[in-house]
This record gives structure tokens, C-alpha cells and sequence, in this order.
């Protein structure tokens, strides 16, 4: 009998062992696969983050957009904000930003991408994942440059 019993437990060893290293195996595999995904998700970002400094009109405010491939700054603030643009020549000008309206000459709206001032407009500056925009409401000093008039 002992010898019965000793080829079972050995038997019954095998058997839990293939399948404790199976399915430690298969967990391996599956936090292999899954694990990377994670924690790429959990350290890439999907958000640009949109900040609105309207000066001395009203309080400032920070919204994260979720991010899409091509888009541009002007689309980030759009999701965020109701805009007024107007075209002058190849320019697009931002106007207004939630009712907050710039004034020939006196304020207008100018942006900074990551604390940088970029040389291209908004409707063409395409963003990252991760992007800071900041819209700054501040003195204008663009609109005679543009008009040619100083």
C-alpha cells in the first residue's frame, strides 16, 4: 500500500506541478504582454493641457482635451472655449475667448506652447500629447505689424 500511495503522491505531484508551472506560465505570459501596455498607458500622456489667462478681465482656468493625431492649437482651445476668429491676409487671428475680446491695437490674444512662443499660427501648429498651451490676454503688439500701419 505504501508503495501505491508513494506513486500517487508522486503522480499527484506531477500533476499539480504542471499545472502550477502552466499556469505560472501562463500568468508570466499574460503580465509580459499586459504589464508593458499599462504602464505605457499609465506614462504616456493623452491630454493637452489648455491654459486661459484673460488678464485682468476674469479668473484663469486649466483644462485638459483629450488629444487626437493632427491637432492643432486652435482645436485645443475650441474644445475648451467658445473662440472668435478673423482673417486678415494668410492670418487667422484668435479675437475673442469666452466673450473676452481683444482691442486693435490696445490687447489681443497671443498663445506659448510649452512656455515657448512659436512662429506659427494657431490654426496650423500642430500638438503633441503633453503639450501646454497657454493663451495670454495682453497688450497687442502684432496688429500694426500686420497692417503694415504703425
Amino acid at each position: 500500500m505504501n508503495k501505491k500511495k508513494s506513486k500517487m503522491n508522486k503522480t499527484t505531484n506531477r500533476v499539480v506541478s504542471t499545472l502550477l508551472l502552466g499556469s505560472g506560465g501562463f500568468i508570466l505570459l499574460l503580465l509580459f504582454l499586459i504589464l508593458p501596455g499599462f504602464l505605457w498607458a499609465k506614462t504616456t500622456p493623452s491630454t493637452v493641457k489648455v491654459e486661459i489667462n484673460y488678464g485682468e478681465v476674469k479668473e484663469a482656468s486649466t483644462i485638459d482635451v483629450p488629444w487626437e493625431s493632427g491637432m492643432t492649437v486652435l482645436d485645443a482651445l475650441m474644445h475648451v472655449s467658445n473662440v472668435s476668429t478673423h482673417p486678415v491676409g494668410s492670418y487667422v487671428f484668435v479675437v475673442a475667448i469666452d466673450s473676452v475680446e481683444g482691442k486693435r491695437g490696445v490687447m489681443a490674444w497671443y498663445y506659448e506652447v510649452n512656455g515657448k512662443h512659436p512662429k506659427e499660427l494657431a490654426i496650423t501648429n500642430k500638438v503633441k500629447a503633453g503639450d501646454t498651451i497657454t493663451w495670454l490676454y495682453t497688450k497687442d503688439v502684432c496688429s500694426a505689424t500686420v497692417d503694415g500701419k504703425k
